[in-house]
C-alpha cells in the first residue's frame, strides 16, 4: 500500500505592495507576480501538517511559492507545469466594482462561487477541458508510482483534482464538480489537503489533511 499526499503551498502574503485586493489576486492568477512564502512557513508546516510517513518523491507546481514549499521538505523537488493553478483573470467572472460591491466579508466568498461558475462554462483564460486534462496526467502520474509521494499544488486546482478522482463523471458533465467545489467556502487553507490511498493502479481518496486533524470522507 502506498501513501499519496496533495498540499496546498505554505503561507504567502495575498496583497502586492501598492495594489489593492482585486489587482493582487489578478496578478497571482496570471502569473504576473510571484508572492514568496512567509519567513514562519517552514515551522508552519511541521507545526500544522502530520503527514504520517516519509515521502520518498516530492513533487511542486512551477510557481515560486510552490517550489520553496517543496523545497522545506526536500532539497531538490520535480517541478511540473500541471501542477500550476488554474490560470484566469479577476475579469473573466467579476468586475472591480462588483468585487467591492459586497461587504468585505463576503467578497471573496461572492468572487469563488463566480469563479468555478466561469470554469465550468468556460469562461477563464484556461478551458475547462484543458484544466481537466492536466488533472487527469496527474491522477495517472501517481496511480504509477510505486513509492509514497508527496504534491504541493494550489487550492483550485486541486478540487478539480479531488472531485475528478471522486466523480471521473465530471469530464463529461462539468457541473456534477460543484458537488466538491461550490465556491462559497475556502477550497483548503495553506498546507492543506487530502491523502490518497494507492494499491496497483486503484486509487482511493482516504481523508482530508486539516492542520494535524484528519477528516474522513
Amino acid at each position: 500500500m502506498r501513501y499519496i499526499v496533495i498540499l496546498r503551498t505554505s503561507p504567502y502574503i495575498y496583497l502586492i505592495p501598492k495594489k489593492d485586493l482585486y489587482t493582487s489576486f489578478d496578478l497571482v492568477a496570471l502569473e504576473a507576480v510571484e508572492p514568496k512564502i512567509k519567513i514562519e512557513a517552514e515551522r508552519f508546516l511541521k507545526d500544522k501538517v502530520k503527514l504520517g510517513f516519509k515521502p520518498d518523491l516530492v513533487y511542486c507546481s512551477t510557481r515560486k511559492r510552490s517550489r520553496q514549499t517543496a523545497e522545506l521538505v526536500v532539497e531538490v523537488p520535480r517541478e511540473t507545469r500541471d501542477l500550476n493553478e488554474i490560470r484566469f483573470s479577476m475579469k473573466d467572472f467579476i468586475t472591480r466594482d462588483e468585487f467591492y460591491s459586497f461587504k468585505e466579508a463576503e467578497r471573496l466568498d461572492q468572487a469563488r462561487r463566480r469563479f468555478v461558475r466561469a470554469l465550468i462554462n468556460d469562461r477563464l483564460k484556461e478551458s475547462f477541458r484543458a484544466v481537466i486534462s492536466r488533472a487527469e496526467k496527474i491522477i495517472e502520474l501517481i496511480k504509477k508510482m510505486k513509492v509514497n509521494g508527496v504534491f504541493f499544488s494550489h487550492g483550485f486546482f486541486m478540487k478539480v483534482v479531488e472531485g475528478l478522482i471522486k466523480d471521473p463523471l465530471i469530464k463529461q458533465k462539468p457541473r456534477r464538480l460543484l458537488k466538491y467545489f461550490d465556491g462559497p467556502r475556502e477550497t483548503f487553507y495553506f498546507n492543506e489537503g487530502f491523502r490518497l490511498q494507492k494499491s496497483d493502479s486503484k486509487l482511493v481518496f482516504e481523508s482530508y489533511i486539516r492542520n494535524k486533524k484528519e477528516v474522513y470522507d
